[in-house]
This record gives structure tokens, C-alpha cells and sequence, in this order.
């Protein structure tokens, strides 16, 4: 592995907390984000062993550069070379093998002639050496790996579990382009392990695909562009080609050897179980999306993790919010696929888009600065609509109902944190 460059002056080492894949997904959330895809997996990258062409630290001696300047001009003969500095041939002629050495001179028959070091030495006004580096590339769009990811343990192509179907994607034969590898775009070469004295890409010498283990997240914001990247918890790999990443996905059911309508079906069982009837598709990803049609009153107190499994259904107007895992307890059938629950139940309708509501008024009563809110959030919702607060107070019991007394908590809580 290529030894990374030194920070600058004005550059200091920090250690930033490890990012958990919890994290991520509630940055996410609160960031006005959905979430596709979120998984813990091996992520797919390129080793590529390069020839770089690199400027000395040292500046070029006014003997080589006086040689080098005399060649370019046209004199080809070490005796008119000679002759032209004052020195004797034989003098001269152990100094111009030095300088053929390092390949910054050419001995041709017909005489000296300038190499591709040589013109960029005299260019650069420094000795221009061949330095053997490996460099790291994101499979899917060729781009630098970030500095930070060097350090993360690779897992060979021979590694993997054989369930794992990424062999299709990498091939140790591929080759790649040196065109991804324009050291004149890079604005921060240390970011990304290239040396500040490189110039350019010589030459690609050797390619071997590797794997990090690696959060890879899909989202799609409130414009509906979406974004992809991977993370090992500090260094951010964004990831430019989300098509890419789409085709490389696995199927939902794929790591269990099952078709993704046959985990539906188990999807649709487990709910059953829960108390509700529901039938299932996939959507446009390949994520399962199922609709509620018919709530029991079990269904109620169950949880999907420490959450009641109420406050994750959507409706016609209400986004849903993603399900990360599925069944709560048990192994997991979604292996990153983002489950959806579309409430169907029309006796459940009215409750859910109150409780909806209540979540919104909620987030909007903890934005207001301490000393200005009113001094509970049922203060705050007889505000906000005073000739309903009958309506208003019946939000306030179905957040506290539907949220477990979750909600009230928090607000007490933040009162007590901010009054400290």
C-alpha cells in the first residue's frame, strides 16, 4: 500500500466519533431523506497499481539543468557539449552517464536527445522521478477512495461467501481507464492518498478488485433526486452512479436462496400474526411495499423494534416511514431493503392521519426557542387551532396513546434539559 501524503502546516489530525449504521439512518431522517437502501455489507473496489510521475523535492542542480537546457537547444555530441561549458570531455562524459541513468537524457546513435523526464524537468524546474503507488477506485464510478478508507481491512474476491453474487461485477482481468485518474481535477490530492508532488499517471501497471466492509445507503430527498454513498463510519464515499448501484443490489430474499415473492408471502404471514391482514409488491427499487387492509385491536400494542408499530404506518397523503427490519424479533428478511406499510383500513384512517398530525405539531412546538413556547404542548395545540380544542386535545391523547407515552416524555425532558 502507497504510504500517504503528509498533511499540511495547517492541517492537524482529528478523531472523529465512528458513525453506527443507527446514526446514519437518523441523520437521514432528520435530514427530510428516505431511505431505499441501508445496509452493513461488502462493498466492491479496484487496487490499481500505478506509475506516477513525480517532482523531486529537491531543486534540479545548475550543472543538470545547464546539460538538460543545452541538449533541448540542439547540441547532440558530448565533445560540442563540452566544449560549450568549459570542461573537458572526459570530465563530462561520467556526468552525462549519471544523467542518462536517471532517465532524464536519451543516447541515441545519432546522439543526446531530452526523455519525457527530461522536458518535464526542465519544465518543473525540479527532477522529475517514476515512483511506484497504489491507489484505491470505487468499482461502480472509478473515483478516488477517500484517504481515510486505505485503512480499512480488504476481503479478497476468494473471501466471499459463495451466496454472494459479486463475482459478475469484478474481473480480474478488467481493465481500467486512466482517464479517471486526472491528477490535475484532483483538488485535494490528500483526501485522497495521492502525493501533492505527482504530476501525472505514467502508466497502469497492475489490477486487483477487493472488498471493504462497508454501509451502503440510497436515499432519495424531498426533490426526488436521489443520492447514493458508502461509509465506514468516518471517511464518506459518495457514489456518483445510483443506476449502478441499483443493478448491483441484491434481490430481496437473495441471501436467504428465496424469490422475492415467496418473502412477501412471509412478510404478509408475519403481519398476519400481528394482528392485520395485508397484501404485498414490490416497488420501483425492488423494496416491499404492503398495503393494510384490515387492523385487529392486537395490533395496536405491537412494536417493530422499541417503536409501536403504528407510528410506522403511511396513507394516501402520509409518507410511511421506512421499516429497517423485518419481523422484530427473529432472522431478517429485508438484509437492507426497506420495508412500507400503506394503511388501507379505513377504520383506521381518521386516528392515524390525527396521530400524523400530532407527530407534525410535536416537531414544530420542540423547534420553538424554550422561553417563547408555551408552557406545555397542549397549550401549544389549543393555540394553533383554538376553536377546535376539543379535536386538539383528542391529537394530544392519540400521540400519547399511539406513541407509547413516548411523546410526552420528550417534552418534559426537554423542558428539564434546557431550564439547567
Amino acid at each position: 500500500m502507497a504510504n500517504a501524503a503528509k498533511p499540511g502546516k495547517n492541517q492537524t489530525k482529528r478523531k472523529a466519533k465512528r458513525l453506527s449504521p443507527h446514526d446514519v439512518a437518523k441523520s437521514l431522517v432528520q435530514q427530510g431523506e428516505h431511505i431505499l437502501y441501508l445496509r452493513q455489507g461488502l462493498y466492491p473496489i479496484i487496487e490499481v497499481h500505478v506509475t506516477l510521475l513525480e517532482r523531486s523535492r529537491e531543486q534540479l542542480g545548475d550543472l543538470e539543468k545547464t546539460v538538460l537546457e543545452l541538449v533541448n537547444a540542439g547540441f547532440r555530441a558530448p565533445d560540442s557539449l563540452a566544449t560549450a561549458m568549459g570542461m573537458g570531455t572526459p570530465q563530462l562524459l561520467g556526468f552525462l552517464r549519471e544523467i542518462v541513468g536517471k532517465d532524464l537524457l536519451s543516447d541515441k546513435p545519432d546522439g543526446l536527445y531530452l526523455t519525457q523526464l527530461g522536458h518535464m524537468t526542465l519544465e518543473h524546474g525540479a527532477e522529475v522521478v517514476r515512483v511506484q503507488r497504489s491507489l484505491l477506485l470505487c468499482a461502480f464510478t472509478g473515483s478516488l477512495l477517500p484517504r481515510r478508507l486505505y485503512e480499512s481491512e480488504r476481503v479478497s474476491l476468494d473471501e466471499i461467501p459463495r451466496r454472494v453474487n459479486y463475482s459478475v461485477l469484478l474481473n480480474p482481468e478488467q481493465s481500467v481507464s486512466l482517464s479517471s485518474l486526472k491528477l490535475e481535477h484532483i483538488e485535494d490530492r490528500y483526501a485522497v492518498n495521492v502525493p501533492d508532488k505527482a504530476l501525472t499517471v505514467e502508466s497502469l501497471d497492475e489490477v486487483r478488485p477487493w472488498f471493504l466492509n462497508l454501509l451502503v445507503a440510497l436515499v432519495r430527498g424531498k426533490d426526488q433526486s436521489e443520492r447514493a454513498f458508502a461509509t465506514d463510519g468516518h471517511a464518506i464515499l459518495q457514489i456518483s452512479d445510483t443506476q449502478l448501484l441499483r443493478d448491483w443490489l441484491e434481490p430481496l430474499g437473495y441471501s436467504a436462496g428465496k424469490t422475492p415473492g415467496a418473502t412477501l408471502v412471509e412478510i404478509e404471514e408475519t403481519l398476519l400474526g400481528m394482528g392485520c391482514e395485508a397484501q404485498g409488491d414490490l416497488d420501483g427499487l425492488g423494496n416491499p411495499r404492503i398495503k393494510i387492509l384490515r387492523v385487529r385491536p392486537e395490533f395496536e400494542p405491537c412494536k417493530i423494534g422499541d417503536v409501536p408499530a403504528m407510528r410506522f404506518l403511511g396513507s394516501e397523503n402520509q409518507a410511511p416511514v421506512p421499516i429497517m427490519r423485518f419481523p422484530p424479533t427473529g432472522r431478517d428478511l429485508l438484509k437492507g431493503r426497506t420495508l412500507s406499510l400503506i394503511n388501507q383500513d379505513q377504520t383506521l384512517a381518521l386516528p392515524l392521519a390525527q396521530y400524523h398530525e400530532a407527530t407534525r405539531l410535536l416537531a414544530g412546538y420542540l423547534q420553538i426557542p424554550f422561553k417563547q413556547r408555551p408552557a406545555t404542548f397542549l397549550d401549544y395545540l389549543l393555540q394553533q387551532s383554538s376553536g377546535l380544542a376539543e379535536a386538539m386535545g383528542g391529537l394530544y391523547t392519540l400521540a400519547t396513546r399511539f406513541g407509547d407515552g413516548q411523546l410526552r416524555n420528550k417534552v418534559n425532558q426537554k423542558k428539564e434539559q434546557e431550564a439547567e
